[in-house]
């Protein structure tokens, strides 16, 4: 190692800006990482609203929590996990619409129940 890096280290580590440089990079790490996140979140949600034929304007991410929960018109509410479950599965357009129809039908039913999109796509190809 160079005089002029042993220097630069001493110097640094004098003024505590090793741990700076260490937390920057976690931060920068985090970051890149939550870009990558959205990015495919958003690839997801591109997906689903073309496979489902919706208009994305009447889609948002409830509290702009991105990759939690989607709402489309304020009618149907759905988890990422769910709609990358229909993605991922090229599940047959609009079954997932009518799992969320059933589920707030019986809701309203009193039937309290709510069967999870995975189990009621076995239940109803039986």
């Amino acid at each position: 190692m160079a005089k002029g890096n042993k220097r630069v280290k001493k110097i640094a580590k004098s003024l505590h800006i090793t741990q700076t440089c260490k937390e920057n990079r976690k931060i920068y790490t985090y970051m890149k990482l939550k870009n990558k996140y959205n990015k495919i979140v958003e690839q997801y949600l591109m997906a689903f609203v073309e496979k489902q034929e919706l208009d994305i304007e009447n889609c948002y991410w409830v509290a702009d929590k991105i990759g939690e929960i989607l709402s489309i018109n304020e009618q149907y509410y759905f988890n990422f996990d769910d709609i990358r479950f229909d993605v991922d599965n090229n599940i047959k357009a609009g079954t997932i619409l009518e799992w969320q129809q059933e589920s707030i039908d019986n809701y309203s039913k009193k039937k309290k129940y709510k069967i999870n999109y995975e189990n009621y796509l076995k239940w109803t190809t039986k």
